[in-house]
């Protein structure tokens, strides 16, 4: 596919200030299978599948995985994978082709951010046309986003990263900020829609418009709770995607079959915080109150709140100028956050921050780097000698970093899926 049609296609998705879907075909196509997914993803037996065929007619995830490709093609030091989709109708397989590139020069690309889930890895896909087995999350995910006429080049961490291989990790952790940076735009995923995250859109429209009625009591309206519930999607308590949406150029939120810009969300919700003054909440009974209380306790408040404020960025927001919080001030900022591994409290911010090295090899001394071979009490003593450093006072730094692991509940961050 030349430069020229993927840069059409990005245009199409991204250039407009309204939402639309990536072609007619595909608007079409996601209109009449709006509810298909959710029948498709129903629990499944999993003790059952024994190299068969299960209950949904899919094949076992014990067979010969198709990832045992990626042991064959090892990345050099400044190389990344990319995952080539095949265009297709909404119901098709997904046929996917991996590519290595270097990050000095790579071909277009988005950056897919999304939550892994909990559910095991029952859907088919083909990738060079060996059948591997995801999970639901992502199969959803690349179906929505499929073009129907146009191949896309994709970065998404569970396919192009060989998940087994420690090393590889460490190097690919290390260069996810330049990953994201170099995307052409970030697709986030929430998951499929239903009818409240419907009205959350069209709240969403209303809100950022000039004609939206604020009623007495707006707080109360149906279309604010349907927002809320919105606003409180996995993946905005994912660890992974504050540096994933931080380090993206653009953002296009996806949920169901439709989508609309990241920062249509962020103008909405400070519409909102406009209206919830001092002056106001004085009015508000305290049983009203709870509304407000569950829009400023949503997780999406809180990520939008750190990604406005870790970075300067030039005028046209496309450059970093400087990196504005340290590595202890955003492990505190991201307590609501939740990872799968441990580790990742730490490592899924660590290029945000202004006292870590941000190139590789560090160029600050005694740098903390991510490195999965070490245990989780292993990383949590690297912060608390990371923090001691930076204060320049080891002995009172060690005893804080001790009570900072122990406030901030580092361990109890960890939850499957994330």
């Amino acid at each position: 596919m030349s430069r020229q049609a993927v840069q059409g296609h990005n245009k199409r998705i991204h250039v407009s200030k309204h939402t639309s879907t990536l072609s007619a075909g595909n608007n079409q196509r996601l209109l009449s299978a709006e509810h298909s997914t959710l029948a498709e993803t129903k629990p499944v037996n999993i003790e059952g599948l024994q190299g068969g065929v299960n209950e949904l007619g899919q094949r076992s995830p014990s067979q010969t995985d198709g990832r045992q490709q990626l042991k064959r093609w090892p990345l050099g030091p400044s190389e990344f994978r990319l995952l080539k989709l095949d265009p297709g109708g909404f119901t098709d397989k997904l046929i996917c082709r991996l590519t290595k590139h270097d990050l000095a020069d790579p071909p277009m690309y988005y950056g897919l951010s999304y939550v892994w889930g909990q559910e095991h890895a029952i859907h088919s896909a083909f990738i060079d046309d060996d059948e591997i087995f995801i999970r639901p999350n992502l199969f959803q995910a690349l179906r929505r986003i499929r073009d129907t006429i146009h191949e896309l080049h994709l970065w998404v961490d569970d396919l192009c990263i060989n998940q087994k291989d420690e090393a590889e990790k460490n190097a690919q952790v290390r260069h996810m900020a330049d990953i994201y940076q170099k995307a052409a735009s970030a697709f986030i995923w929430l998951g499929e829609g239903n009818a409240t995250s419907t009205l959350a859109k069209e709240c969403i429209h209303s809100l950022i418009g000039p004609e939206y009625k604020w009623t007495q009591r707006w707080w109360t309206n149906h279309d604010m709770s349907a927002l809320i519930q919105l606003l409180n999607r996995p993946w905005f308590s994912r660890g992974w995607v504050i540096q994933e949406a931080a380090f993206s150029k653009t953002a296009t939120i996806y949920c169901g079959d439709w989508q609309l810009p990241l920062d249509h969300l962020k103008q909405a919700i400070d519409q909102i915080q406009l209206r919830v003054t001092d002056a106001n909440r004085s009015l508000i009974s305290a049983a009203d109150n709870h509304h407000l209380v569950r829009f400023h306790d949503c997780s999406a408040i809180k990520f939008i709140d750190i990604i406005r404020r870790v970075f300067e960025k030039s005028e046209d927001g496309m450059t970093i100028v400087r990196r504005c919080l340290s590595l202890e001030t955003l492990v505190e900022e991201t307590r609501f956050t939740e990872t799968t591994d441990c580790r990742d409290s730490i490592y899924a911010i660590m290029s945000l921050a202004n006292d870590v090295s941000a190139a590789w090899p560090p160029t600050l001394p005694r740098s903390i780097i991510a490195d999965y071979s070490k245990s989780d009490l292993d990383v949590y003593v690297d912060f608390i000698e990371h923090c001691a450093q930076q204060s320049l006072s080891s002995i009172s730094s060690v005893v804080h970093g001790l009570q900072f692991c122990n406030s901030t509940k580092l361990v109890q961050r960890c939850h499957p899926g994330y």
